[in-house]
């Protein structure tokens, strides 16, 4: 099965909701989808950021350092379930699912008890060199994460227990269900090689992921080229709100890239596609109360 043959199109949380909606709200917004634009090719229910952090702030980790759902937001994922029952339920109303995930490893995992990393091949600790390999044997350093998510260290991709780990990742939300990743603050100036890693691994995965890669500001047309044949879709605008200033400039980068051949072209399993952000309508979060205090994130 081929990914992203046409733009994927569907729902994103995060305008209406922040980091805050619970399993009963997502479920309601997925059955709204199913019945009013599904038809129209609107398939995808995603949910975005912090699914995995409780309302104090601190992060859910698995026993191998692997972001899961917070069970007071999510009921549904406690005793390991993870996401596969809401992934269920959406999938019976003809829909994919889909989440949101800084790249990186939580600063959860790399504080004790410093997750070992999963080997899938064996289901124990990852073990090269003679030593068992941790959380803070693969990050880079504690002074290099994710700008606008400080609660995610980059990864050392160059290892192998890095690949391991982002291996493991992939392969625990493939047990879910998960039928697309946005995968946040891995596409920059500075190439981040965990896309390339993502990609090659996501080939090896039988459910056909699709990938999103986001720096989180505006990329470049290089950046673009360098990176769409690792995708589905690729982040090239800043944050979009309810206001023109954040819209008309879209005009201008969506000339550009489809100029530059790449709307469309090919990607991961499939096509490739520009990513303008999210159009907001609705009911909207407050963006002024997030930016004040994302640092709490």
């Amino acid at each position: 099965m081929e990914n992203a043959i046409y733009p994927p199109r569907g729902w994103n949380s995060y305008d209406a909701f922040s980091w805050t909606i619970v399993e009963q709200e997502f479920l309601k917004n997925a059955k709204e989808l199913s019945s009013r634009l599904l038809d129209y090719g609107y398939e995808i229910a995603t949910v975005d950021a912090y699914w995995h952090k409780a309302i104090d702030g601190v992060s859910h980790v698995d026993e191998w350092g692997r972001v899961i759902p917070d069970p007071g937001k999510w009921p549904s994922s406690a005793n390991g379930v993870g996401f596969r029952d809401v992934a269920d339920q959406v999938h019976r109303l003809g829909l994919k699912f889909g989440i949101h995930v800084h790249g990186g490893i939580s600063a959860v995992a790399v504080s004790a008890p410093n997750s070992p990393i999963l080997d899938i091949s064996t289901g124990k600790a990852y073990n090269e060199g003679g030593r068992e390999w941790h959380a803070k044997d693969i990050i880079v350093s504690k002074d290099h994460f994710c700008p606008y998510a400080p609660s995610s260290f980059f990864i050392n991709t160059s290892s192998g227990a890095g690949k391991a780990f982002l291996r493991s990742l992939f392969d625990l939300f493939s047990s879910w269900g998960v039928d697309f990743v946005k995968l946040d603050c891995v596409f920059a100036e500075n190439y981040n090689l965990e896309t390339l890693i993502s990609a090659l691994i996501l080939k090896e995965i039988d459910n056909p992921i699709i990938l999103s890669v986001s720096p989180g500001y505006k990329a470049s047309l290089e950046m673009g080229l360098e990176v769409k044949g690792l995708v589905n879709m690729f982040r090239v605008t800043a944050n979009t709100w309810d206001q023109w200033s954040n819209v008309k400039d879209h005009f201008d980068v969506a000339r550009d890239f489809a100029w530059a051949g790449l709307i469309g072209a090919e990607g991961l399993r499939g096509n490739s596609w520009i990513d303008l952000d999210m159009l907001p309508l609705g009911r909207l979060t407050d963006q002024g109360y997030y930016e004040i205090n994302n640092n709490y994130l």
